[in-house]
């Protein structure tokens, strides 16, 4: 008879540590590395866990009206993140730049999560080969 709350706690003692680890490992991807300050920007801004808002304000803080394609388009290219490893799940990358003379469409991911990634997309208008104005949008997985 002591066998059997032997088996019991080293069952619940297995389970405790299976959700630790899945927890865990879900959890990666919500710290994001990144040298991006765009990206940060983004991710501290203080209505970060609102779902579909507005960005363009912090989007034209650093790609500013006057500035040359080459440099916005240096912008966008380094506001990236480096995915997570996870166990359980696999990371989804999402980013795209496209120059499409007039603008440039862009999609960079902010946070790769378990449950999606919390997105920032938006264009940036060309007036010759100066920016116009910015546009853009954070997304994240629960729309």
């Amino acid at each position: 008879m002591k066998l059997i709350p032997r088996i019991v706690g080293a069952v619940f003692l297995a389970a405790v540590i299976a959700l630790g680890v899945a927890s865990w490992d879900v959890a990666r991807g919500r710290v994001p590395e990144t040298r991006s300050a765009l990206l940060l920007d983004v991710l501290e801004s203080p209505d970060d866990r609102i779902c579909t808002r507005d960005a363009s304000a912090i989007a034209a803080r650093h790609i500013k009206p006057g500035m040359s394609r080459a440099e916005a388009l240096d912008v966008l290219g380094k506001a990236t993140v480096v995915p997570p490893k996870p166990l359980f799940w696999t990371v989804k990358p999402q980013d795209a730049l496209a120059d499409q003379g007039a603008s440039i469409a862009f999609t960079r991911v902010a946070r790769y999560t378990a449950f999606g990634n919390h997105v920032l997309t938006g264009a940036v208008a060309l007036e010759g080969d100066a920016v116009r104005s910015v546009s853009a949008r954070s997304i994240c997985p629960f729309n």
